[in-house]
């Protein structure tokens, strides 16, 4: 019985890296794709803060289309071309609760038009006191 366990907990393993590694190069092709046809692609970065609690903002469209999305070290965001674009946005916020549980608060998805200029960097962040998403350009201090 355990050898059987074994040899499947080893094929689980074994499947889910070669899953891994194929999205992994679909998602790095997708961007190199991007880049390739808006070389001028400006990047949205969606902030996430929290080590108790936690507020996190997801970006799921972009004109009715799934972004292309950018990670870097420590920053998760999209890749977007110049433009007027309308984006599809929701914010949840996740909280300690009672006897071991998180209660979590969303916002739903919330359309939202933006205009990017070519080559910028913006942040996406939401107010839980207001109720609203902020998109500024970032300032790049030299």
């Amino acid at each position: 019985m355990s050898a059987i366990w074994i040899i499947f907990m080893a094929a689980f393993v074994t499947i889910s890296v070669v899953f891994m590694v194929i999205k992994m190069k679909k998602n790095k092709s997708a961007k190199e794709d991007f880049l390739a046809q808006h070389p001028d692609a400006a990047k949205i970065y969606a902030m996430r803060k929290g080590v108790v609690t936690s507020d996190t903002l997801t970006i799921h469209l972009v004109d009715d289309a799934l972004p292309v999305a950018l990670t870097e070290a420590g920053a998760n965001g999209i890749y977007i071309a110049p433009g007027e674009h309308k984006i599809q946005i929701s914010s949840t916020y996740t909280r300690p609760g009672v006897m071991y549980r998180s209660v979590s608060q969303s916002t739903g998805t919330v359309d939202k038009i933006v205009t990017i200029k070519p080559y910028a960097e913006y942040d996406l962040t939401f107010d839980r006191k207001e109720g609203t998403f902020s998109f500024d350009e970032r300032v790049n201090a030299l």
